[in-house]
């Protein structure tokens, strides 16, 4: 998820969103990420699902679109699958996940170089350990910067994993202060960058992590933020979920205005957010419904309240959304169909 530069705000006028969905070309798996910067660089990851009998077996899923259409890439390994994708330029795309070895799954990354995918060597873990990548994200120096986390075999011990990939060498990043699971780190230079996790938000200033004072946090894992969008040093946003007695999961917006962070009004229904996107300085939040499942959770801003938007016809869980030359392009899972395995998922909107 490559958001290391501000974002601008386009000469749009905001109206009631349309949606386009559109053939993938791939049955049974999911889209977890998506990015790019223009209808000819978009890139979307995820997991290929086979039947073999009533087993299912996982692949990593990597889908690049070409003159109006989605093309399946080859990839290097058979087994697996990838979380996220940064798009550098045509020719050098990065994407992370999870790779199984003989006894779990291990960290991933590989790369693209305009012609095909190949495996790009992992910092190795401690023995008995498996692990996984969850993000990359591109800075404005084209460094990645690349989260995930590892944990022992036994299920004894669990850190997270942080690093800054420059010129082919892989740098640790300490995580004290982090969130106790990262889902997502926003490199706006090697002394300013932003973090978003279980637990909350987190700044780094080149030595430090500095967690966030967010409204309503009562716990290390109370708040679930997966998105973080930075207009400017007053103007930060993050969405996610909060849990609720009632509800189980309560959509959560938030905004930092340089030296408070407010939660903002949200709808009293079960809902949880991945991605936000702005057009016309206008955010619009995408997400889910879990309790209902397959179901997509779209979020508008209205006054100085958030309510539902229309959702994109026959989607189902909406994972991660870019928005390149004024439409939004979201991906994820289509909707209930009656099949027990949903299928990769894409819309693009207009306005």
């Amino acid at each position: 998820m490559s958001a290391g530069t501000l974002l601008l705000t386009l000469s749009l006028a905001v109206s009631p969103l349309q949606w386009s969905p559109e053939p993938t070309g791939v049955t049974d798996g999911v889209l977890y990420r998506i990015e790019g910067t223009t209808p000819h660089s978009l890139w979307t990851v995820g997991i290929d699902i086979t039947r073999d009998g009533e087993a299912l077996a996982f692949s990593p899923l990597a889908l690049h679109r070409e003159r109006g259409r989605w093309v399946e890439t080859k990839q290097p390994v058979t087994s697996g699958r990838l979380d996220d994708v940064a798009v550098r330029r045509p020719s050098d795309v990065w994407a992370v996940g999870t790779a199984p070895d003989d006894v779990d799954g291990l960290p991933y990354v590989q790369h693209w170089n305009g012609r095909k995918w190949a495996v790009v060597k992992s910092p190795a873990l401690q023995p008995g350990w498996g692990g996984s990548f969850t993000s990359v994200s591109t800075a404005p120096n084209g460094d990645l910067w690349i989260t995930g986390n590892s944990f022992a075999l036994d299920g004894s011990a669990f850190e997270q994993l942080l690093y800054r990939y420059a010129n082919g060498t892989w740098h640790r990043i300490p995580t004290e202060g982090v969130p106790s699971y990262l889902w997502n780190t926003i490199p706006l230079s090697p002394r300013d960058v932003w973090a978003v996790g279980i637990g909350g938000i987190a700044h780094f200033d080149g030595q430090t992590w500095t967690p966030a004072k967010l409204p309503g946090d009562t716990g290390p894992r109370e708040l679930n933020l997966q998105d973080l969008v930075v207009r400017g040093p007053k103007d930060v946003w993050a969405v996610g979920h909060r849990p609720d007695d009632t509800l189980w999961r309560r959509p959560l917006i938030v905004h930092y205005d340089g030296t408070t962070w407010t939660e903002l009004a949200t709808p009293a229904e079960t809902g949880q957010l991945h991605s936000l996107q702005f057009v016309d300085g206008k955010p619009i939040a995408l997400g889910e419904n879990p309790e209902s499942g397959r179901e997509p959770y779209l979020l508008v801003r209205k006054g100085d309240a958030f309510v539902r938007a229309d959702s994109p016809e026959g989607a189902g869980a909406l994972y991660d959304s870019v928005l390149v030359r004024g439409r939004i392009w979201a991906v994820g899972t289509n909707g209930p169909d009656g099949d027990d395995v949903a299928d990769p998922y894409v819309a693009t909107s207009k306005w």
